[in-house]
């Protein structure tokens, strides 16, 4: 019997054009494409990705031959006090103190001056946009196959609702409702569910100072539970740091209750049959998970779904296994045949729920029956050959 939703779901694609001209070629084999966030690589990777530019435009921009030599001048000084490989700060005599203020307050103030004059910010945040501008061209392609719903992740920014307009994002409305071949409808949400700040942005001032109108709501990945637990701790530790955190815990419980009652206005009832999030309800039972493993309107709003479909962690995830794990316990001796391949057939614990990362080496294409549960699900591994 044809199953009455097909779906293709990918992920964190960073940037990667290829990966999407191949996503393409299987889009004509299914009824819906779904992608479950990071367009966008957030981490400098030496290969002309956005950070990568952005981190040439800041070096172009200020490190110019005056403030270099301003540099060199006090770099000049501290070299007397260096003792052990490093620069012993006590020791520095007064007068190569002053000089290294003043050297200090000079390199800042033509810094300033060039960002300012130079439109650093805006050179900044041209890049973005730019890979957004770049990626919809793709996207557009697949999308003139296949609906595509998605939903962005840590690495990504809201630019992306400016300049991508071929993929329906689930975090910005209620829902979207498939219908499957013979009229079945499917009731599709979503939420972000990440914490994650990349740390190109979250410890580079100018990189933050210049996306911070564009950052995701970061908060989308935390617990009440997590944060409740973080304030008995602080009150039972009772020390001057413990008070900071509990402050900081305080505030962040009022930030995120706020945030969540509006998800919670947004998503509506719990009904969903299929939900995109970014990090998948119970991802930290495929692997060690550091922090928050999951926000509360994840956990919430996916409860009931017939399947999760998440993204983030790059080794992928079915049920509560990574896909490395499943495909090293393979039974060789059961097999089953895909597009002309004979491949191993996974069976997965009856008792795991369909939670399906497809990581940044796979991607699936799953069937749906008509009670909206998935029979089965084909594993593609994504494939370069290297030109001659």
């Amino acid at each position: 019997m044809p199953a009455e939703l097909t779906t293709l779901h990918f992920t964190d694609i960073h940037e990667d054009t290829d990966k999407l001209a191949i996503t393409k070629q299987y889009a004509s084999k299914v009824d819906v494409v779904f992608f479950t966030g990071d367009i966008m690589e957030g981490h400098p990777t030496g290969n002309n990705t956005t950070i990568d530019r952005v981190i040439k435009q800041i070096q172009e921009t200020i490190h110019t031959p005056d403030i270099i030599e301003l540099s060199k001048q006090s770099n000049e000084i501290l070299k007397k006090y260096v003792s052990d490989g490093k620069v012993d700060k006590d020791a520095i005599e007064e007068e190569d103190r002053t000089k290294l203020v003043a050297l200090n307050e000079e390199i800042n103030i033509l810094a300033e001056k060039k960002i300012e004059e130079g439109d650093l910010l805006g050179k900044i945040l041209k890049a973005p946009k730019q890979t957004y501008q770049t990626l919809e061209t793709s996207f557009q392609e697949i999308a003139k196959i296949a609906p595509v719903y998605g939903i962005l992740g840590n690495h990504d920014l809201t630019l992306a609702y400016e300049h991508i307009d071929s993929i329906t994002f689930l975090e910005t409305t209620k829902e979207a409702r498939i219908k499957g071949k013979t009229g079945i409808e499917f009731i599709i949400k979503g939420d972000l569910n990440t914490w994650e700040v990349p740390p190109a942005w979250s410890q580079q001032p100018l990189i933050y100072e210049a996306f911070k109108e564009h950052l995701i709501p970061y908060i989308s990945g935390n617990s009440i539970d997590n944060l409740d637990e973080k304030i008995k701790q602080a009150l039972k530790t009772g020390n001057e740091n413990s008070a900071s955190n509990l402050q900081s815990a305080k505030d962040n419980k009022d930030n995120i209750k706020a945030w969540q009652d509006q998800e919670r206005a947004r998503l509506g009832d719990t009904d969903a049959d299929i939900y995109l999030t970014h990090k998948l309800p119970d991802c930290d039972k495929a692997r060690r998970t550091y922090g928050f493993a999951t926000g509360d309107i994840t956990r919430e709003y996916s409860a009931n779904a017939k399947s999760v479909l998440g993204g983030h962690f790059h080794d992928g995830q079915i049920g509560y296994k990574t896909i490395p794990t499943l495909l090293e316990a393979a039974n060789d001796n059961e097999t089953i045949e895909v597009d002309g391949n004979v491949v191993p057939l996974i069976k997965i614990d009856k008792d795991e729920p369909w939670q399906l990362n497809a990581g940044t080496e796979y991607f699936f294409i799953a069937s749906y029956n008509k009670e909206k549960d998935i029979e089965h699900v084909d594993v593609y591994q994504y494939t370069y050959e290297t030109a001659a």
